[in-house]
């Protein structure tokens, strides 16, 4: 009860990093595949245990998939693709 009142407390307040983490999810979910199956492959090879590897992949992945991210895709068209024009920082034109 206690995780979830903080849960719905936390959604019932913007907040600056639930925002950000929500507009990184879906380009982080298409670009994860090609990497975490490469860190996977990587930490195989350098003899890492299967525990090991299960933990290390996701939270490395994690961290390179945000790096490309915010280098390919934050500020360029391609936000207006993945994430849509109406969330994109450029925008053509005036507004109106």
């Amino acid at each position: 009860m206690l995780i979830m009142g903080i849960t719905l407390s936390s959604f019932n307040h913007p907040s600056k990093l639930i925002r950000l983490l929500v507009e990184m999810s879906y380009p982080i979910y298409i670009l994860h595949y090609i990497p975490i199956i490469l860190v996977s492959a990587i930490l195989i090879g350098q003899g890492f245990s299967q525990v090991l590897e299960v933990s290390l992949a996701p939270l490395i992945t994690f961290f390179l998939c945000s790096v490309l991210y915010w280098v390919f895709i934050k500020f360029t068209p391609l936000n207006w693709i993945i994430n849509g024009y109406h969330k994109s920082w450029f925008k053509l034109g005036g507004s109106t």
